[in-house]
């Protein structure tokens, strides 16, 4: 079965639905989505129950105070990801 299972925006042509693109100032990321996240240095990762008992991630990267990266990811349930 295909799926797609991760999205990456790579440029600052796209943004979320909610706004957010790469480039924006770092502050804007709690502005937008809060402060229920787990962080891992400059990762942000916003995590929700998804389908067949996975969790969809918001996972977005600053560096030096700028957004520097968006994903999208599905993570199946069980998977080491």
């Amino acid at each position: 079965e295909n799926r797609i299972t991760a999205i990456m925006l790579v440029d600052d042509t796209v943004s979320t639905p909610e706004g957010l693109k790469i480039g924006d100032d770092e502050s804007k990321i709690e502005e937008l989505y809060g402060t229920d996240y787990e962080k891992d240095g400059t990762l942000y990762v916003y995590s929700a129950p998804a389908g067949e008992g996975g969790e969809q991630q918001l996972r977005i990267n600053a560096d030096n105070g700028k957004v520097s990266g968006i994903n999208f990811v599905y993570v199946a349930e069980g998977s080491e990801e």
